[in-house]
């Protein structure tokens, strides 16, 4: 993506999980738990080939931090942030912070409260 997609993204880390959960219903994506559904969005969810950074990166991510500071809280280089970000995009198939939020959320790792 151009740089529309990075201003798109910054702006995301904004916004907290029920307003991500708003917009996705906004949009007819189903945003129940998963133990009230069939998973049909993550099938192959909880993905336990996901490492204990990765998670922490995941949940960060998921409650609205920066790279920045996550780096800062888990005492990584913003670069390994990044890299570890990418990583679970790949491995979720997932390319947003949108939907590793609502990964997040469906998985138990947040909670919108």
């Amino acid at each position: 993506t151009g740089s529309g997609g990075i201003h798109r993204i910054q702006i995301l880390k904004y916004v907290s999980p029920e307003t991500v959960l708003a917009i996705l219903n906004l949009r007819g994506l189903q945003t129940n738990p998963p133990s009230q559904t069939q998973n049909t969005i993550y099938p192959d969810f909880p993905r336990s080939d996901l490492s204990e950074r990765e998670r922490e990166v995941l949940v960060e991510i998921a409650e609205g931090s920066l790279n920045k500071e996550i780096a800062f809280r888990l005492n990584l280089s913003i670069r390994t942030v990044e890299s570890h970000l990418k990583n679970l995009m790949n491995k979720l198939n997932i390319h947003s912070v949108a939907g590793l939020t609502k990964y997040a959320i469906k998985v138990g790792l947040v909670s919108l409260d």
